[in-house]
């Protein structure tokens, strides 16, 4: 777990700070952006390189990463429980063809996304309801790693137009109608010999990111943003006796959404600096468990184009 997430940070790492390094290639333009959070911090980027005048080629890359600790756990007594998750995706668009139409500038792109993501968890609960141990009352301590890569198409369309030369309407989308998922995972709770184990790979799909923006006078933007993702995997769950973990089928609906509105702000070396605040949604529905969990947060963002 751990040096799948320092792959991770390593990873990010090159390809966000190489952005400013080659900024000033010609036909070369990016953005970098970070939302900095008490659990973590997610980074954001885009490079982009014009090969003519309506041929392009991106790399998009984000690395979300953020650790959780709780210290009560439904249905059981006093808990701690850390939940630590990372997780980088890449978008590679070898081919973008732009083309101008009506008053619109439209942009369509085809390429590769891939996914690296890890999930760490560690808990010790007070099983007063004798869930896991009988008699009740006793304490019961567990850890599970999960750790996934996706692979998948991806397609993308951008359209943006001025109007009244005071507003910029702006809509980008990229898609994954299908993907490949590998995962592996693992549960070790103390009161079982041995570790529980399961490997899964299978197609499933779709997932998107999708953001409508409005920019006026060039100097407030508000957005909405839409993330959607349908996982079919397999969790873990007991077996019928009770005596180890079994990975069972799941499908699972992801979505988020945010509404934010951001400052742009010139600077003498030609880049544009932007923050603002943004509200988030996060909802998961679970086939398997039969539940439905939403969260909500404020989440301020930082960022740069050039």
């Amino acid at each position: 777990m751990g040096k799948t997430v320092n792959k991770q940070a390593a990873t990010a790492f090159m390809l966000f700070f190489a952005l400013p390094l080659i900024a000033g290639a010609e036909g070369f333009t990016w953005n970098l952006s970070v939302s900095p959070e008490a659990e973590g911090a997610s980074v954001y980027g885009t490079g982009r390189f014009a090969w003519s005048g309506d041929i392009s080629s991106a790399l998009i890359a984000r690395w979300d990463n953020s650790t959780l600790s709780e210290n009560a756990v439904l249905g059981f007594g006093s808990a701690l429980r850390d939940t630590t998750t990372s997780r980088l995706q890449i978008d590679a668009l070898p081919i973008s063809w732009s083309h101008s139409l009506a008053g619109m500038d439209m942009r369509f792109s085809g390429g590769l996304s891939w996914v690296d993501t890890s999930e760490k968890v560690s808990a010790i609960l007070k099983d007063t309801g004798g869930i896991l141990l009988s008699p009740p009352g006793q304490y019961a301590s567990y850890s599970s790693d999960r750790e996934a890569w996706l692979l998948s198409p991806r397609l993308g369309v951008a359209v943006s137009s001025r109007l009244f030369g005071i507003l910029k309407i702006s809509y980008d989308g990229l898609i994954s109608p299908v993907y490949y998922l590998d995962l592996n995972q693992a549960a070790d709770y103390d009161f079982l010999s041995v570790p529980s184990t399961n490997s899964l790979q299978r197609w499933s799909g779709p997932y998107l990111d999708q953001s409508l923006s409005a920019d006026i006078f060039g100097v407030v933007r508000l957005v909405i943003e839409h993330e959607y993702q349908h996982l079919g995997f397999q969790t873990m769950d007991w077996n019928s006796n009770g005596s180890a973990l079994i990975g069972v089928d799941d499908n699972q609906d992801i979505t988020t959404i945010r509404l934010g509105v951001e400052v742009l702000l010139s600077n003498p070396l030609g880049s544009r600096l932007r923050g603002g605040v943004y509200w988030e949604d996060d909802s998961t529905t679970s086939s398997h468990w039969g539940t439905a969990s939403t969260a909500s947060k404020f989440i301020f963002r930082l960022g740069m184009d050039g």
